[in-house]
């Protein structure tokens, strides 16, 4: 799917990538991560010691991806490649809702009186 994506892009020069199991992307992430797109191959966010999603890759990452094996995995494939991390203030990046329970405590966290 994710080559499928890149075929798509048609030669966009910078690209996030979002797990599908995060329902969270903040206007704050994305301007932070961007801004920084220019520093390396990857931007990663990060909280606390912690990376997240989503991340940013530039047209040299894509170009591989859309010739790699589509049975590898993006971590080890994007490992050959100039990276940074980006301190984050929220930690939705966090997020990654794979049951019922990760679901349940999401919806608990998200509507808590501040």
């Amino acid at each position: 799917s994710l080559q499928l994506g890149i075929k798509a892009l048609n030669g966009t020069g910078f690209c996030f990538i979002h797990n599908a199991d995060n329902p969270v992307i903040e206007a704050y992430t994305l301007e932070q991560l961007y801004s920084n797109k220019h520093k390396a191959d990857c931007i990663k966010p990060q909280f606390g010691k912690r990376g997240g999603h989503p991340i940013l890759i530039n047209n040299k990452i894509l170009m591989h991806l859309s010739k790699c094996n589509p049975e590898s995995f993006l971590n080890e494939e994007i490992k050959i490649f100039g990276s940074i991390n980006v301190e984050m203030k929220n930690k939705s990046i966090l997020f990654d809702l794979d049951n019922q329970t990760d679901y349940t405590n999401f919806l608990q966290h998200q509507f808590q009186p501040a």
